[in-house]
């Protein structure tokens, strides 16, 4: 047996994984830093209400942990949203326009539900990968 090809191998799957564990810590804290810049941008995060701040941050990290493999967690945040905002609810719409920008009317809520049945589809096809 070749221990050498055998710990060479070793090696280069505990860097690979350590890169790609590195590359969604980076792009989570690239979320933080996009989302922390948007808001200071409009006044700061206290500007705006907090059904707008839960629906924008839901879809962008529910994005995130969808990205890194992190499917329980994504739809554990986009079923959250969307049991203290049902589907449809008036108060996707309020303040949609706030501050002339576009994230979307009703907020985020197109993305979200675009998350939601990516992570049904994906629950329902008994562990196939979707492409």
């Amino acid at each position: 047996m070749n221990y050498f090809k055998l710990f060479l191998q070793l090696v280069l799957c505990v860097g690979f994984s350590l890169l790609v564990q590195t590359q969604v810590v980076a792009q989570v804290e690239d979320t933080d830093a996009q989302l922390q810049a948007f808001y200071q941008a409009q006044g700061g995060r206290s500007e705006f209400p907090e059904h707008y701040q839960r629906a924008i941050e839901a879809f962008l990290y529910a994005q995130d942990e969808l990205a890194a493999g992190q499917r329980q967690a994504a739809k554990q945040r986009v079923d959250a949203v969307f049991n203290e905002m049902p589907y449809s609810a008036d108060i996707w719409a309020d303040g949609a326009t706030l501050f002339d920008l576009n994230v979307g009317h009703p907020i985020a809520y197109y993305g979200l539900r675009m998350l939601d049945q990516l992570l049904a589809l994906e629950q329902s096809s008994n562990g196939k990968t979707i492409t």
